[in-house]
């Protein structure tokens, strides 16, 4: 082999791995990897034309330059520090300061979804604004909530969340475990009695649940329809159609002669099965290690929305108004920074501000966990039993319905994932 054969070969390594990483790590366009590309081989067609031995040379000195490339950033991010996570991070992104077009980012954070969750204490990933010394910024960047910050000395270096994922910076939230909100107790006496005519906003319940809230009267078919989620109103999936839906719910007092409506529809919640074998916790261990995240982000067993509907036996027993809301009519897209609110049967009104969408979260239903996508996350408060609370925006349209949280998080299924799978209307 000659010497110029060398420098083709050393060439053809530094250029495959150029094509590997950026176009599958950093989503790099395939027109602009082109263009680069025939930059590349427009200069070694000249040195190979100006004299033979050049284009060896130009090839032996891009390997040697990529080699010394990656001496250096293994030594900085083994050091650590802003210089480590310079190196390892690097991109003109970061040293502008600038920001990604929102699809960009969903884009990086689809791709790196997988690998996040296979970090100890992580349970979601989305899609928000940077916070910097406790102020929110404009630049969009990937959040990962995890059930407790921290400190990175204390963690495995593989559990270690990123500083930034194909040029997007990450921000670490602590939440805790998100949970279905299932009934607490209150003191708001005006929620949890029997109402008639009910508005949204009170105790409601399948007959064999504890309590949630009544979301809002929906309409299918042009019949009303009561809305709050599948686990307020089918018990998890355990129930049938026909079965009697109580004000209040049990948990406040409700008995079968308060039933004021019968489930009709719901969408099944799909849960992640943990009952694996010996064999099968050895290849999620293996998996896990790997950084594929299979155990804890199964594919094929994801959910969009927690949600039912039931018939009101009598159309008058149930209002159209929500307590401290009013009525509803019309729907709208969540957006980032926009101001919410939500009447709840434990909480009452409260409210918040849409501070990330596009969430994959683990939530935690009593035993089982259930993967949710394309969730709207909020800072409003909420608590047990307020599961099933229509979320509304400042002019009083609906942007989703609220079905699990943490200490300071809540969850919300987007509206129009609600209005396809159950095919509701408002007004």
């Amino acid at each position: 082999m000659d010497i110029n054969q060398v420098g083709l070969v050393l060439m053809g390594v530094v250029l495959g791995w150029f094509l590997l990483f950026a176009v599958r790590r950093y989503r790099v366009q395939w027109g602009a990897f082109a263009a680069f590309m025939a930059i590349v081989f427009g200069v070694s067609m000249m040195s190979f034309l100006w004299t033979r031995d050049l284009l060896a040379y130009y090839g032996i000195g891009i390997f040697l330059g990529f080699v010394a490339n990656m001496v250096v950033r293994v030594a900085g991010t083994t050091a650590g520090g802003k210089l480590g996570e310079g190196l390892l991070e690097i991109s003109a992104f970061e040293r502008k300061g600038g920001g990604m077009p929102g699809d960009g980012v969903r884009s990086v954070k689809a791709a790196n979804e997988a690998a996040i969750f296979a970090r100890a204490n992580v349970v979601g990933v989305a899609v928000g604004n940077k916070v910097i010394g406790g102020r929110e910024t404009e630049e969009a960047c990937i959040v990962v909530f995890v059930e407790a910050k921290r400190p990175e000395a204390q963690l495995r270096h593989r559990d270690v969340v990123p500083k930034a994922l194909g040029g997007v910076r990450t921000d670490v939230v602590e939440t805790g475990r998100f949970h279905a909100l299932r009934a607490a107790q209150t003191t708001n006496m005006d929620r949890t009695k029997r109402v008639r005519p009910a508005p949204g906003g009170v105790s409601v319940g399948h007959f064999q649940v504890t309590a949630g809230t009544l979301g809002v009267l929906a309409r299918r078919g042009g019949r009303p329809v009561i809305l709050s989620n599948n686990h307020v109103l089918a018990n998890q999936n355990a129930a049938r159609v026909g079965d009697p839906i109580l004000q209040p719910g049990p948990a406040d007092g409700g008995r079968l002669q308060d039933t004021i409506a019968r489930l009709v529809d719901f969408v099944p919640i799909q849960f992640h099965d943990r009952r694996l074998g010996p064999l099968g916790r050895l290849l999620a261990a293996l998996f896990a290690w790997a950084g594929l995240g299979v155990k804890r982000l199964p594919t094929g067993q994801v959910n969009l929305v927690d949600a039912a509907v039931a018939e009101p036996i009598d159309a008058g027993s149930v209002s159209r108004d929500i307590l401290g809301i009013g009525r509803v009519t019309r729907t709208r897209d969540a957006e980032l920074g926009i101001r919410v609110r939500k009447s709840g049967r434990t909480s009452g009104i409260t409210e918040g501000r849409v501070t990330a969408l596009d969430a994959t979260v683990e939530v935690d239903y009593g035993g089982q966990t259930a993967v949710f996508r394309e969730q709207v996350v909020s800072d409003l408060v909420s608590k047990g039993g307020d599961s099933g609370s229509l979320v509304v925006d400042e002019s009083g349209r609906a942007v989703g319905l609220l079905f699990a949280g943490g200490a300071t998080t809540t969850l919300i299924n987007p509206i129009a994932a609600i209005a396809h799978f159950l095919e509701v209307t408002f007004g």
